[in-house]
C-alpha cells in the first residue's frame, strides 16, 4: 500500500503522525502536572500548615514558661527573691 504513495506524501504523513503524537504527549503531561499540583496543595494544607501552627504553639509555651520562671524569681515567699532587686517590669 505504501509503495503506491510518493515519498513526499509518506514524509508528510510521518511528520503529521509525529506532530499528533507530540501534541498528545504534551496534553497528557499538562494534565499530569495539574494533578500533581493539586496533590501538593493537599499535602501543604494537611501537613505543613498544622506543623506551622504547632511551632507557634511551642513558641508561645516557651514564652509562658519563661515568664512564669521570671515571676517566680520575684515571689517574696521564695528565698531566691532576695537575689533579684530590680522590678518585674524590667523583664517584660
Amino acid at each position: 500500500m505504501l509503495n503506491n504513495i510518493s515519498i513526499k506524501t509518506q514524509i508528510i504523513l510521518v511528520i503529521g503522525l509525529l506532530a499528533l503524537l507530540l501534541v498528545g504527549i504534551g496534553a497528557y503531561s499538562l494534565r499530569a502536572i495539574h494533578e500533581a499540583d493539586a496533590e501538593i496543595k493537599i499535602v501543604v494544607n494537611d501537613r505543613l500548615i498544622p506543623a506551622e501552627e504547632l511551632g507557634k504553639i511551642g513558641n508561645l509555651m516557651r514564652d509562658n514558661i519563661r515568664l512564669l520562671q521570671l515571676g517566680a524569681t520575684h515571689d517574696p515567699r521564695l528565698e531566691e527573691s532576695d537575689l533579684y532587686d530590680y522590678p518585674v517590669t524590667r523583664e517584660t
